[in-house]
């Protein structure tokens, strides 16, 4: 917890840096890494069930985790399923496109997004909703495939990702 917060204060050092989890463990490494400077804080929210006001946050970077409804369970993706964050939520959920439309939703005018997603969103079936409405929405969409090596292998994930930005 903290390695896309470093990056941020780095490059962007007059930031303000606001991190959500609803990890506690994560929370704590969080606060202890950034305790002493005070533009950097940490919230405990779910951004699904809570999401971010419309239009409030101009820059977004995010590696949202990557579950499907099954491993949610019944209870949290019946909530899901009946809000009105998500307009594009068919067959089985995936809660890093979620988290995409979230972003999508609380991004100013002229806000940037970046997130850090499996390679599928790109080239399966089941994400074209989201790519369909990344294209309606986004003026500009970067998609960097990352296939020189594995990445996330020391949290025990194998997967291929990629990363977009709009």
């Amino acid at each position: 917890p903290g390695a896309l917060t470093r990056a941020v204060r780095d490059e962007f050092p007059d930031s303000e840096i606001i991190g959500y989890d609803i990890d506690n463990d994560a929370l704590k490494i969080f606060k202890t890494r950034f305790h002493s400077d005070k533009r950097i804080q940490s919230m405990d929210r779910n951004m699904l069930l809570e999401p971010l006001d419309e239009k409030s946050i101009p820059a977004i970077i995010s590696n949202p985790p990557y579950l499907l409804s099954r491993r949610l369970g019944r209870k949290m993706t019946k909530k899901l399923r009946a809000t009105e964050n998500f307009p594009v939520m068919s067959g089985k959920l995936n809660t890093f496109s979620l988290f995409i439309q979230a972003a999508l939703r609380a991004l100013t005018p002229g806000g940037v997004a970046a997130f850090v997603v499996p390679i599928g969103v790109a080239n399966l079936d089941d994400h074209h909703p989201l790519r369909e409405l990344l294209v309606k929405e986004c003026d500009t969409i970067r998609i960097t495939w990352c296939i020189d090596k594995t990445y996330f292998a020391e949290q025990g994930a194998a997967v291929d990702v990629l990363l977009i930005s709009f």
